[in-house]
């Protein structure tokens, strides 16, 4: 919506999106909340794929209950550094987030053998 304002400020024509219409499709948006034994499932699943050269029976647990325990998004994850992950403090420094504000989070719900994974 602001880009169109800065387009009709600059004598190029855009079309401003009606805020009501907006509005509304925000609240129709009603999130999938996952139960607790399909959570258990996914992570059965994932702890089951086998072994490769990329590693991918590493990789697809730790970040599917980094995702889970943490609440990052998944590009917020797969942006993380080693730097950005204190495995003393089990906090994580979250850097370029969706509305461009950093933020740290915990992931004390993460197993022992997870965060030496990560």
């Amino acid at each position: 919506m602001n880009f169109s304002r800065y387009l009709i400020n600059h004598d190029i024509n855009s079309a401003l999106p009606d805020k009501a219409a907006l509005h509304s499709v925000q609240e129709s948006f009603k999130p999938y909340i996952f139960t607790h034994e399909q959570i258990s499932h996914i992570f059965e699943m994932a702890d089951q794929i086998c072994p490769s050269h990329k590693k991918s029976h590493i990789f697809y647990p730790v970040f599917l209950r980094l995702l889970y325990c943490t609440g990052l998004r998944a590009g917020e994850a797969l942006n993380l550094t080693m730097q950005d992950v204190d495995l003393d403090a089990m906090k994580i420094s979250v850097k370029d987030t969706k509305n461009r504000h950093d933020r740290g989070t915990s992931y004390r719900c993460i197993s022992c053998e997870i965060s030496q994974v990560v």
